[in-house]
This record gives C-alpha cells, sequence and structure tokens, in this order.
C-alpha cells in the first residue's frame, strides 16, 4: 500500500504539483520540488502492532503519527517510532513499486553532509549535539539533502539547521531575526528575503571552530525558548 501510494505520486508529479497549486493558492512548478524527500504519512488514533512494526525498515520512507482528541480542544500528537532500524525494505520485498521508490528517493545521513577527512567539522557536530541535547534531552538530528534539522522530538519542531563544511559550518536559526536575540559579539546575520521564500524569518551564524560551539548554543538556547512560548 505505501509503496503503491509513493509510485502513485512519483508518476504522477505533475497533477500532484497542479492539485496542490490549486489548494494552497500557490505558484510552485515541478522542478522546485525535492521529489527525493518525498514520504507517506498515515495519521490515526490507534495503529496495529503489525503497522508499527513496518516502521523498522531502514529506508521505508513513511511516518506513523497518532492523534487523539481529549476535552478543551486539547490535541495530542505522538510519532510512532522503531526502536531500532536494521533490514532494509529492498531485502524482503520486490518488483517495480519498490523499484522505483527505491531510485527517486533518497534517505539522507549525517555522513552524507559531513565528508571524510572534515575532522574540524565533525569535531563542530559532535560538540554541538552533546551541548543542545543538554538544553533539551529530545533535541534529534535529522540528515535532508540540503542540510542536517535539529528538531524537538516531543514536538517535532525544527528550532535549527546545520550546513557543515569544510572550513566553516553554518547554523540557520528559524523563525529568528538578529533583533529578537541577546547577541553581545553581533555574529547573527539575517538571510534576506527569507520570509519570501520559506514564510518564517532566518537568521545564521557561522563557527570555525569548536571554540564557538558554546556562543552558538547561547544562541540557540534562546531561540528555543522562543519556541515553548
Amino acid at each position: 500500500m505505501t509503496k503503491a501510494t509513493l509510485t502513485l505520486h512519483l508518476n504522477n508529479k505533475a497533477d500532484f504539483v497542479l492539485l496542490y497549486n490549486e489548494k494552497c493558492k500557490k505558484n510552485l512548478r515541478k522542478d522546485e520540488i525535492d521529489w527525493s524527500q518525498s514520504k507517506v504519512i498515515f495519521v490515526a488514533s490507534s495503529f496495529t502492532k503489525y503497522q508499527q512494526e513496518a516502521m523498522g525498515f531502514q529506508d521505508l520512507p513513511i511516518e506513523l503519527w497518532e492523534v487523539k482528541h481529549y476535552d478543551n480542544d486539547l490535541v495530542l500528537f505522538n510519532e510512532i517510532r522503531a526502536s531500532e532500524k536494521s533490514e532494509s525494505i529492498k531485502t524482503v520485498a520486490k518488483g517495480k513499486d519498490v523499484e522505483t521508490v527505491s531510485t527517486q528517493i533518497k534517505q539522507y545521513s549525517i555522513d552524507d553532509h559531513i565528508k571524510q577527512g572534515w575532522t574540524d567539522a565533525r569535531e563542530i557536530f559532535e560538540e554541538l549535539t552533546s551541548q543542545v541535547q543538554q538544553i533539551d534531552a529530545t533535541f534529534e538530528a535529522k540528515a535532508v539533502r540540503s542540510h542536517i534539522s535539529f528538531r524537538i522530538s516531543q514536538s517535532n519542531n525544527v528550532v535549527f539547521n546545520v550546513n557543515p563544511g569544510k572550513t566553516r559550518t553554518r547554523i540557520e536559526l528559524l523563525r529568528t531575526q538578529p533583533k529578537d536575540l541577546n547577541d553581545p559579539e553581533q555574529r547573527v546575520r539575517y538571510i534576506n528575503n527569507s520570509f519570501k521564500y520559506w514564510n518564517q524569518h532566518v537568521s545564521v551564524i557561522d563557527i570555525a571552530s569548536v571554540d564557538d560551539v558554546s556562543y552558538a548554543v547561547m544562541l540557540i538556547k534562546q531561540v528555543y525558548k522562543r519556541f515553548l512560548e
């Protein structure tokens, strides 16, 4: 079912873009979409054990979300995750649908962004991860094509993105302008037209060594607190 749905989606991109533009009143072009990050999201009040176990495959581009509605219009969203992802879906399933999905969908990893030999970038990333998890232990890193997102697992909110480079690492602070921050060294820069392109303000700071990580984390902590307000 999942593979067939994704195949239908990937084989009818023009129809999908047309439907999206009609529903969202946008003027998006087909080549503006990163189709390699396509996924199917299932939303239900609960899932069977069999459905939950399907999340254990490494490269299956699906998400399961339990949604429960309580009194006072309180809604709880809970992502169902496998405790361990091991086997590839391609080892247990064959056919045209699997081939279409596996060739067009890319599951990115941290190593796709931090190349072999980028010692400084690796050290910066590991220290950054360690320090932000002291702010909130549920912070987790998710690699996509263009960057590594750090989100709060409990709320699924992405707080900042990381773009590692050989000589410097760029950190994007989301929903943030420089004026929102206490930045004594004035190192934060605003990305012009970020609200126009991404529907949110985005500011950035570049760090060149592990010694800069603490300063960046001080700024991230401010953004994190704003997300919780």
